[in-house]
């Protein structure tokens, strides 16, 4: 999942190829915290909740963001909704 400044994904997904990952596109329309988790919590987590599912594919073996906001979302609701893949941190994956 990509999220930032036109160009940005491609970048990344550049170096995330160079580094020996193939990187799946999942359809993006919104994470939910793009609040950063504040006000209406109970519209957040329905939608990061919901969101889930379309990472809930054994095709993937991890999933990660850029996006500081759509990884807290990430890491938290993929433990919560117990999805496969694992989330892992991007900085984790290019070490």
């Amino acid at each position: 999942m990509f999220r930032g400044r036109e160009g940005m994904d491609k970048y990344v997904e550049k170096i995330l190829k160079k580094s020996g990952y193939k990187v799946a596109h999942i359809p993006h329309w919104c994470c939910g915290g793009g609040s950063g988790y504040m006000g209406r919590t109970d519209v957040i987590d329905a939608i990061a909740t919901k969101r889930m599912g379309d990472f809930d594919t054994a095709d993937i073996e991890w999933a990660t963001t850029y996006c500081p906001s759509c990884w807290w979302i990430l890491s938290r609701f993929s433990r919560k909704c117990k999805i496969d893949p694992k989330a892992k941190d991007i900085f984790e994956l290019l070490l």
